[in-house]
């Protein structure tokens, strides 16, 4: 065991800072250690820890021991946490983790990371094993962000109530929806007028011409109030907690430009050699590969708006080629979380909306990615390994729409 001590002592501080509390638990004990040693503290788990908010900075909290009433006891390192507090804890793989993980993320926490670190253990001869850190982080309270919702909306007089209703919903306040009325021929506009009568939402509401989402949305954009922009088509829908999540993890980020996330109930454990946690940076070329980032499960800062409007002479595939420039300046994120249906839930391609001309989208992105190549952003031998992969990618999807049929 000292040997196992002594590989995780650097890791220890190099995720720890400032005062530092250790809790090893000892079913039904808990040992509380103070400061290397210098302080020990007998307590049971029912009975609050003898310190207040702000008297260490960071907690270790070691459960690899067993976990039995750990929930007593994260309770109480979230009663004396502060903001900007780190959280180190060790626990094997089990049930009570994602309990755990769920109460941490309501009282403001974000988890970061899993990390494993190996060691030598001697049993029936040596073998490697690991010790498995979940690294938690604490966001620093600040004032509200303000968040625009820009909705594009072309003959969704069904749909556009559901959509609205979803923004009402989130646990986030939301500063206004801005819906663009792209033309539509059916009552939309009349159902949006009555919308506006009686929801609490700050809603506006302008009309143009047809002419498709890309100009739509960076209407919404010009128009926008806000210091984050978030994206919705009206007939898609957001689950409560999605704006709240992506607020959290843009604030905890300052490099990070924008942030995406999973939808109908998505979720890539890996994507092609790639492993993929709970959070996962987007590079300009894994973009290239596979767009991570529909519209709908985008928040960005309004500041990079500013600079960068959607491409309105694309009639698809013009938000891949929206987030690949905005990844050459900013890094942008993707939360591997489903909070986001779009479609009612059906195939993402192939069956409705822009997105049921496969061949259209096919050149879509096929433009984009020849953009990034006249940009020098990839090498004539990449553009060439892209375009193939996107054409590989061309004939699969026309096999599976082949086969709903």
């Amino acid at each position: 065991m000292r040997r196992k001590k002594i590989l995780e002592l650097p890791f220890l501080h190099s995720n720890l800072r400032g005062r530092v509390l250790y809790l090893e638990y000892i079913n039904p004990k808990i040992i509380s250690i103070e400061s290397r040693l210098i302080e020990r503290i007998l307590e049971t788990p029912e009975t609050p820890l003898p310190f207040k908010p702000g008297d260490f900075d960071s907690f270790y909290i070691n459960c690899s021991n067993g976990s039995g009433n750990i929930e007593i006891l994260m309770n109480e390192i979230l009663r004396i946490s502060s903001p900007g507090s780190v959280v180190l804890l060790k626990m094997f793989e089990s049930k009570e983790f994602p309990v755990l993980k769920k109460t941490f993320e309501e009282k403001g926490y974000i988890f970061d990371k899993s990390l494993k670190i190996p060691y030598l253990r001697k049993f029936w001869g040596p073998r490697k094993c690991y010790s498995t850190f979940n690294y938690f982080k604490l966001v620093e309270e600040q004032p509200k962000k303000k968040i625009s919702v820009v909705i594009p909306m072309f003959n969704n007089a069904h749909s556009i109530q559901r959509a609205v209703d979803s923004v009402a919903k989130q646990t986030y306040p939301i500063e206004e929806v801005i819906i663009v009325n792209d033309g539509s021929t059916d009552n939309s506009q009349s159902v949006v007028e009555n919308i506006k009568s009686t929801s609490q939402l700050k809603i506006k509401l302008f009309n143009q011409k047809n002419a498709g989402p890309s100009c739509a949305r960076n209407i919404g954009i010009k128009n926008a109030t806000g210091e984050m922009v978030a994206f919705l088509d009206a007939d898609d829908w957001w689950l409560p907690e999605k704006i709240a999540t992506q607020v959290r993890i843009l604030e905890s980020l300052p490099e990070a430009g924008l942030v995406s996330c999973n939808r109908n109930n998505e979720m890539f454990p890996h994507f092609l050699i790639f492993g993929f946690g709970n959070f996962v940076r987007l590079p300009l070329k894994l973009l290239l590969i596979k767009n991570f980032c529909p519209t709908p499960t985008v928040l960005v800062h309004r500041s990079i708006l500013e600079k960068i409007l959607f491409d309105e002479s694309m009639t698809h595939l013009e938000d891949l080629d929206m987030w690949i420039r905005i990844s050459k300046s900013y890094d942008c994120y993707l939360l591997n979380k489903s909070l986001v249906t779009t479609g009612d839930g059906k195939p993402n391609f192939g069956h409705s909306g822009l997105s049921r001309n496969i061949f259209l989208m096919e050149l879509g992105e096929l433009k984009c990615i020849l953009k990034v190549k006249r940009d020098q952003f990839i090498s004539f031998f990449e553009y060439f390994l892209f375009s193939t992969y996107s054409f590989l990618k061309f004939i699969r999807r026309i096999f599976i729409v082949l086969q709903r049929h």
